[in-house]
């Protein structure tokens, strides 16, 4: 769809907010979503949500662009939703970031957490999973802590 067909879809929208025309608009803009999504992937967050959270944005920014402003909506939208990627980032993701020899321990720290549990039938101690890996019992703390 080329620019003026979007600007004529959002000028339709404007003059009569239905349910459907923001549909029609949402659709003229989806590529911002996919845009924003790979904008702010990370391993560790899954595409599709972040494209989800984007649409959510998109039509929050639908529903309260104002053409009498005269800020083009490409522009509004964009905004709005890379404020949404943001907050979703900010409230899902660490505060403070796990040191590399902590992260290196997180698989074959549940690797050893399983099959401890699988040979005995309970839970390890700290002691018992640090041990195992080879490491301090406090590295094991350390480890549970960013884990949460």
């Amino acid at each position: 769809m080329t620019d003026p067909d979007r600007d004529a879809v959002i000028a339709r929208y404007c003059a009569e907010p239905t349910v459907e025309r923001r549909n029609d608009v949402v659709d003229a803009y989806r590529e911002l979503c996919a845009r924003g999504a790979r904008k702010f992937k990370r391993a560790h967050n899954d595409r599709a949500d972040l494209e989800q959270v984007a649409a959510l944005g998109l039509i929050k920014a639908v529903e309260r662009y104002r053409p009498e402003l005269q800020t083009p909506f490409q522009a509004y939208a964009w905004i709005v939703i890379v404020g949404e990627l943001m907050h979703y980032v900010r409230d899902f993701e660490r505060i403070v970031r796990a040191p590399r020899a902590l992260l290196a321990l997180e698989r074959p720290y549940i690797r050893a957490w399983d099959a401890f549990i699988a040979a005995y039938q309970r839970e390890p101690t700290t002691a018992e999973v640090a041990a195992v890996l080879g490491v301090a019992p406090e590295t094991i703390v350390e480890l549970r802590t960013f884990r949460r």
